[in-house]
């Protein structure tokens, strides 16, 4: 009975520090660093948990749906619509996931000693507690964008060619601009995380974002050059 108990308790408590992330940042991220020091005393093999994995896992997937969406427009990609199905959706999505957290596992490693330099403290587990939990904004991308993308305009959007009608290419554009308002939305929320977490002021948080997107950009070389040299 405990444990049927202790189940939906976690849910909710979980549930409302992710709402506090988004009407209360500060105290978003001071009450999942707590929630994580509780585990860890617990004796809890990953005192994080698994919600900072699976949020960075979601805001990867975001990402290579923004990619897709506006690579084209930055010259950065050239695919026909009938090149691009579900498959092709589902490989790519994959991909960004796995990036991002290879990304996350990076900055755990980076991160602390860039802190440091700043005159800040962060632990690893902390880093990546940060880089999921700002992760959150992208869920809408994800699960609302997305299967509206599919179901107005169909895999096509992610194309380089312009959606064959005037609806579908409407909805293009407001999709591009939502997407891009919840990756900029996790960008402040990172930052505002590294501040809490880290105890930084805001421009050296800044400056601590700016070493987690380089992080993020060197995994994603290294991954373009791995499939390259294994597609080459």
């Amino acid at each position: 009975m405990r444990t049927q108990e202790r189940a939906p308790t976690r849910s909710a408590t979980l549930g409302r520090r992710l709402r506090s992330v988004f009407v209360a940042p500060t105290a978003g991220f001071e009450g999942a660093i707590l929630a994580a020091d509780r585990r860890a005393r617990a004796g809890e093999s990953l005192a994080e948990g698994l919600t900072p994995y699976v949020l960075a896992i979601v805001g990867g997937a975001s990402l290579m749906i923004g990619w897709l969406k506006i690579g084209g427009l930055l010259g950065g990609r050239d695919v026909d619509p009938t090149q691009f199905g579900f498959a092709e959706l589902v490989f790519a999505l994959a991909t960004g996931a796995a990036l991002a957290m290879l990304g996350q596992a990076v900055f755990g490693v980076v991160g602390p000693p860039v802190a440091r330099a700043f005159r800040g403290g962060l632990s690893g587990r902390d880093a990546r507690i940060v880089w999921g939990t700002a992760a959150l904004p992208q869920v809408f991308t994800v699960l609302i964008l997305l299967p509206l993308d599919l179901i107005i305009v169909g895999p096509e959007i992610f194309a380089t060619t312009k959606p064959g009608d005037s609806v579908a290419t409407g909805w293009a554009s407001i999709s591009i601009a939502l997407g891009l308002s919840m990756a900029v939305w996790s960008v402040s929320l990172f930052a505002r995380g590294v501040q809490v977490v880290a105890h930084l002021g805001l421009l050296r948080a800044i400056g601590t974002v700016v070493v987690a997107a380089t992080c993020l950009s060197l995994v994603i070389v290294a991954g373009s050059l791995i499939l390259l040299s294994v597609w080459g």
